[in-house]
Formats: structure tokens, C-alpha cells, sequence
């Protein structure tokens, strides 16, 4: 059964915007966040230059989609290909209070840009009882989680080749 729904956000805070203006690159535009669920998979993709404010709304959000997804096996697969996110501009002394229930989820899928690209999330516990599959496009990780059952062939061929 297919299921979709996406969700768009931007930071508009002017006085943060203000605030953390110095720390972003002139080439990387505000961050987003698109969360996208399909099948047995929560996908995600992260754009722009993360801060703290935006990241406390997608850990939110997240843990909004896996409660609509965690009465079945799922997976989750996130793009970060497309944005900066420093370890100091995360919200992630808040992620032990968010507690967000992944005892179905079975994989999970991160598209990086480097071999190290998001390392430091791993201290935050979320994923430390799946292993993290890296790789280095969405065509990629949608068929690997294709070969684990979770994407139909179909649905993995329009998802990449459009």
C-alpha cells in the first residue's frame, strides 16, 4: 500500500538567521528538510547549511513519521548529500530526551558525500543498534534497500530514474 507525505521546512527566525549568519558558507542556501514515507521506508533529504533550530524540527517531525511507521518493519534512508552540518550546530544534546521508538526498524541508509560524512550522529544512540549503510547516491541506497525487501523494483526504478 503506498503512503506518502511530504513535509518542507525553513528556517524564518529572523534573530537566529541573525545570529548564525557568520557560520554559514556564501555558497550553501537555509536549510530544509523534506521527510517522504513509502512502503516500508522513511526517506529523507537534507539541504543546506543545518543549525540547531532546524535540526530540533526534523528530529521532531522524525519521530512523528516513525511513530505512523512503527507498528510494521521499516527502514530509513537519508540523503545528506546536499548540506553542511557541523557537530557543534546540531541539537543533539536534546536527541536522549526525544526518545523516538526504533524497535522495528531493520536498516538504515545514509547518502554522504565522504566515507566519514555524519559520523559524529552515531554518538547520539538512535542507530546504534543498526548498522548504518553508506553510500554515495539515492539510485545506490534505493537498491540496496530494494535487495533487503523493503522497495519494490518498480517503485525503485521511479524513484531514481524518474
Amino acid at each position: 500500500m503506498y503512503q506518502s507525505r511530504q513535509i518542507n521546512h525553513i528556517v524564518t527566525n529572523p534573530a537566529y538567521t541573525a545570529q548564525c549568519t557568520l557560520s554559514h558558507s556564501p555558497t550553501m542556501k537555509s536549510p530544509t528538510y523534506s521527510i517522504t514515507t513509502q512502503h516500508k521506508v522513511i526517506q529523507v533529504i537534507l539541504k543546506g547549511e543545518w543549525n540547531p533550530v532546524i535540526d530540533l524540527r526534523y528530529m521532531c517531525e522524525l519521530a512523528d513519521t516513525v511513530r505512523t511507521v512503527n507498528n510494521k518493519k521499516w527502514s530509513l534512508m537519508v540523503d545528506m548529500s546536499q548540506c553542511h552540518i557541523h557537530a557543534n550546530n546540531i541539537a543533539g544534546q536534546y536527541a536522549n530526551s526525544l526518545s523516538t521508538d526504533r524497535r522495528n526498524q531493520l536498516s538504515e541508509v545514509w547518502v554522504v558525500n565522504r566515507a566519514d560524512q555524519g559520523d559524529f550522529f552515531l554518538q547520539f544512540g538512535n542507530t546504534s543498534q543498526i548498522k548504518v549503510h553508506k553510500c554515495f547516491s539515492r539510485k545506490e541506497g534505493q537498491l540496496y534497500l530494494e535487495r533487503q525487501g523493503f522497495l519494490p523494483a518498480q517503485i525503485t526504478e521511479e524513484l531514481c530514474c524518474g
